[in-house]
């Protein structure tokens, strides 16, 4: 089923109550006593001794040792610096002009995976699915009943193993029928509760803090119903019914056992919230809350007696807000416990009926101003504590994970180093350094003034030969700089798996189609883990929950059959898309004019479109456009084809007239070469001639060569060649 988008309520309908509806028969002391003030007084204290005790423990755990790198993390993908080294920077750049800038690489590193996740979980429509159990043999025998029934009637018209099947297989339908109602039931409360939003929050906080915290609890929907009052006129009414709903806890507000290996269900969970006095007398109008110890805790602290813990005065400085506050007036500090009691210390606490020293207890237990105003044993069927922790990247010796903020600690940090020196670089070898003397100035003559803002070193003495003023052109190391800043960037991506905005995107059309190929591929595999993850510690856990308390509350009897819940998160998306693939694949081996006959394109484009999760509507044309768009297709054809002879045509028709064109220019080139020849050899014999007087009417001449001939007559033949070409 679809984690859709939430539906906008108003503020009114969802009435929170806290974590989770009581059952209305259920007390406070598991004996099921009477409770009067005395006993809750003394119980309540001890027991938040207890609970304070383990949560001094849980923080001072974390603080330690968790903490810090929580913190760095929300400061890189805030893009901040520790508060020291901003400080130190600021130094710098005061007095030297050094660069403070800081690349947003996690930011962009983390905003990149989560909308790859986000796409295929949260948005896809087969993230989870219901499928109903096998038939019991309790149902076996009730079909054979009637069909032993039926034979004996002799209404039975077939064998009576084949009628044992059909009943057992028209079972199994019904119960396949409940499990979808039960499934769009569930998807309606997720949709309403506003599942969607808080589970983009948790998500997030996976991937850049390395774990992520949610929890199920359970507020009171506000229903509207018209009835008729006593004198039969309709009234509305308003009837409080349990609903389930999905909350967001920020990490750093929820403390867990130390002790804890493994996000399992047994993991003890403290949750610290800051309320105001307003949401603290609202507690007193929920069910199972003790309002006599809440007034007694509000008139006790008027002012409220929150204190900031130390990472709520750090995050405070991250965000640029104002670290200096230590209290806040009228708010609260309230601690909300889901945690293991063993049977001996709840005897100590006087719990003493039906329960055993040597066994464990889970109870939920709220503590305000070391007072218990809430103290129940778990009130899930199964128990299981509400709380949903997803790692990013999971270990063996720690309940957190690992994010990708704290994966690029190490390249950017040296990213961020490398850009500072960049611009610094920069900024001192865009202009030259100049040193000037001083004995070669004028009287009163300051060259600071002269030539500013560059850089000037004044010197004295030396040889007065030299120049007075000489230009120093600093290195610029920039590209070494930037040689580095790339080999930082490779390093960031094979520690997280994940490329560059453009590298992200994919080249071709068909590649579009491959999705989670692309998630799967070597570059991106711990992609793979992260997504197996959120199925692991969030889906399937999360609508477990959703199932059960409509098991246990919901009064559509129709919905509900026992069933197996099934995260289809990865394994889901792979089998739709890889038959994405095949049809593809298909599609592009029949695209040839000889399968053209054989093979129904529409049909396998719309199995193409549903596989991708798309409406045929939206991409494919309708058959009346289809018609009409072949239609125009034909006409366009037949424009083409007319105007391709037509092209044809005059084609030939130029063709045949540089034919004629070439004959003439030829006839008239033989015809040319003719008279040239004539014209030659008649120019020969009237210079010989002319040679032949120049001889006798002059003595010493000298005579005409047949070398200089020769020459001359080549002279003659070249210009008529070149006259001729023209």
């Amino acid at each position: 089923m679809q984690l859709g988008k939430p539906e906008q309520l108003e503020d009114n309908v969802l009435e929170s109550v806290g974590v989770n509806f009581i059952d209305p028969d259920e007390d406070i002391l598991p004996d099921g006593s009477e409770v009067t003030e005395d006993v809750t007084e003394d119980v309540g204290d001890a027991v938040a001794g207890y609970v304070m005790n383990m949560f001094g423990f849980f923080r001072d755990s974390r603080r330690n040792s968790q903490e810090n790198i929580m913190l760095q993390c929300e400061r890189a993908y805030g893009s901040k610096y520790a508060m020291d080294e901003q400080t130190e920077l600021a130094r710098r750049n005061k007095e030297s002009g050094d660069s403070t800038a800081f690349i947003p690489l996690t930011r962009t590193k983390v905003n990149i995976a989560i909308a790859k996740t986000y796409e295929k979980i949260v948005a896809n429509s087969e993230t989870w699915s219901l499928s109903p159990d096998e038939i019991t043999q309790d149902e076996k025998a009730k079909n054979s009943i009637d069909v032993m029934m039926g034979q004996m009637s002799g209404r039975l018209q077939i064998s009576p193993a084949e009628a044992l099947e059909k009943m057992n297989e028209f079972t199994q339908q019904e119960k396949s029928k409940q499990c979808e109602s039960m499934e769009d039931e569930i998807s309606e409360q997720m949709n309403k509760g506003d599942a969607f939003v808080a589970i983009a929050k948790t998500l997030l906080h996976q991937h850049y803090l390395g774990t992520g915290v949610a929890k199920f609890e359970t507020t009171v929907f506000k229903n509207e119903v018209w009835k008729k009052d006593e004198f039969n006129k309709w009234e509305l009414t308003f009837e409080d019914k349990p609903f389930p709903r999905i909350k967001f806890c920020s990490l750093f507000d929820v403390f867990f056992d130390p002790f804890a290996r493994y996000t399992d269900k047994d993991t003890n969970v403290i949750e610290r919230h800051v309320v105001k006095l307003s949401e603290l007398n609202g507690y007193k109008n929920s069910k199972g809350f003790l309002k006599d110890v809440i007034d007694e805790i509000i008139l006790a602290n008027p002012e409220g007696n929150h204190i900031d813990q130390d990472y709520e005065t750090t995050i405070r400085g991250i965000n640029d807000q104002d670290q200096n506050v230590t209290s806040s007036d009228g708010y609260f500090d309230l601690y909300e416990a889901w945690v293991e009691i063993s049977g001996s210390k709840l005897i100590e606490n006087n719990f003493t009926d039906n329960i055993e020293p040597t066994e464990s207890y889970k109870v939920n237990c709220w503590v305000c101003a070391n007072k218990t105003i809430k103290l129940m044993l778990n009130p899930h069927k199964p128990q299981k504590s509400p709380y949903f922790i997803i790692p990013y990247q999971e270990s063996t010796q720690t309940i957190y994970g690992t994010g990708i903020a704290e994966e690029l600690f190490c390249p950017q940090d040296v990213i961020n180093s490398v850009t500072r020196a960049t611009i610094s670089n920069a900024a001192f070898s865009h202009a030259p350094i100049i040193e000037v003397n001083v004995d070669m100035l004028k009287s009163g003559e300051s060259p600071v003034e002269v030539l500013k803002p560059r850089q000037i070193f004044l010197r004295e003495g030396g040889d007065p030969k030299e120049p007075m003023v000489r230009f120093y052109q600093p290195t610029e190391n920039s590209a070494v700089l930037m040689n580095v800043m790339g080999v930082m960037n490779k390093i960031a991506e094979e520690v997280t798996g994940i490329g560059s905005t453009t590298e992200e995107s994919l080249p071709s059309a068909n590649a579009a189609n491959m999705g989670i190929s692309m998630i799967l591929s070597q570059k991106n595999i711990m992609q793979r883990t992260v997504i197996s993850n959120i199925d692991k510690y969030l889906i399937k856990p999360m609508i477990e929950m959703y199932y059960d308390f409509n098991m246990q509350w919901n009064d559509k009897d129709e919905i509900k059959c026992p069933a197996k819940v099934t995260a289809n998160g990865i394994s889901g998306i792979i089998a739709r898309e890889m038959r994405t693939q095949q049809i593809v694949a298909f599609s592009n081996l029949t695209a040839n004019p000889q399968d053209a006959s054989l093979v129904n394109r529409r049909k396998v484009l719309t199995m193409l479109v549903e596989s991708m999760d798309k409406e045929e509507e939206e991409v494919l044309y309708t058959k009346d456009e289809e018609k009409q768009n072949r239609a125009s297709s034909a006409e366009q054809q037949r424009k083409a084809v007319e105007a391709e002879q037509q092209g044809i045509i005059a084609q030939i028709q130029t063709a045949g007239q540089s034919s004629i064109q070439k004959q003439q220019l030829a006839n008239a080139g033989d015809i040319n070469q003719e008279r040239i020849k004539s014209e030659t050899a008649l120019r020969k014999q009237k210079l010989i001639e002319q040679s032949k007087m120049q001889q006798q009417a002059a003595s010493g001449m000298i005579e005409v060569t047949e070398q200089e001939y020769q020459i001359l007559e080549n002279f003659r033949r070249l210009r008529n060649e070149q006259s001729y070409a023209r």
